[in-house]
């Protein structure tokens, strides 16, 4: 969200991050952490390399990117455009979200998450390298 040309920089998409745990387990680094999206922001675009994240949904309702080819299961969902960091405009799927959703990302996956609600959007993400 760092690029100029990204519609979804703004001085104010700040979103909160609490870390639970990050540490090395079983010869691996992991991260442990508390999001929460406010009314309005968005956690841009990104892509993942040598890492896999899920998110799991704990309270309000949102919006996830997921690249479009990255998981066949999207493939019902609408397709839109999104500017990714550091590497211009992709196509994604956009998935509702709600409590209780699980999104996936692979090693080499893209996704985002946007809170268009008014209520915040929170969820915990749990972040591990790969081989």
């Amino acid at each position: 969200m760092m690029d100029g040309d990204n519609p979804d920089r703004a001085d104010n998409n700040i979103i909160d991050m609490r870390w639970i745990v990050q540490r090395e387990l079983g010869g691996s680094n992991i991260f442990f952490h508390e999001v929460t999206i406010p009314p309005g922001t968005v956690e841009g675009t990104h892509q993942h390399i040598g890492t896999e994240e899920l998110y799991y949904i704990t309270e309000g309702e949102g919006i996830a990117y997921m690249r479009a080819g990255d998981d066949p299961a999207t493939d019902k969902y609408p397709t839109v455009k999104r500017q990714v960091m550091g590497l211009g405009s992709r196509e994604f799927k956009e998935l509702p979200v709600k409590p209780g959703s699980v999104i996936f990302t692979k090693s080499g996956g893209m996704h985002g998450i946007r809170n268009p609600g008014t209520k915040p959007l929170k969820f915990v993400a749990f972040l591990y390298h790969t081989i």
